[in-house]
């Protein structure tokens, strides 16, 4: 085997090698989501004990649907819990 063909062999495994570490690190980075499309609680940072001087409150989330659901968030959530996907109702963004 010459010289050149172990510097193309080994450059291919390091491309090869490099190429899987940035799929593996991209399938990582991904948020977890429900079958449904919606995120976890975990990842939405949900919790069902907020301050109670806390405006950012899911009841005045667009977010949430009367009955206890959300369109982003999977599972039941509470009228007064939090998450960081807050969005004001009637908020017109970027006006």
């Amino acid at each position: 085997m010459s010289i050149q063909n172990r510097k193309t062999t080994r450059r291919a495994l390091f491309r090869g090698a490099a190429a899987t570490a940035v799929a593996g690190a991209a399938a990582m980075a991904a948020p977890a989501r429900a079958e449904d499309g919606k995120v976890t609680k975990h990842i939405a940072y949900y919790s069902d004990y907020p301050d109670l001087e806390n405006y950012a409150r899911c009841g005045r989330c667009e977010h949430y649907i009367d009955g206890g659901h959300c369109h982003v968030v999977e599972g039941p959530v509470s009228d007064w819990g939090v998450c960081n996907l807050f969005r004001r109702r009637g908020y017109a963004q970027g006006y």
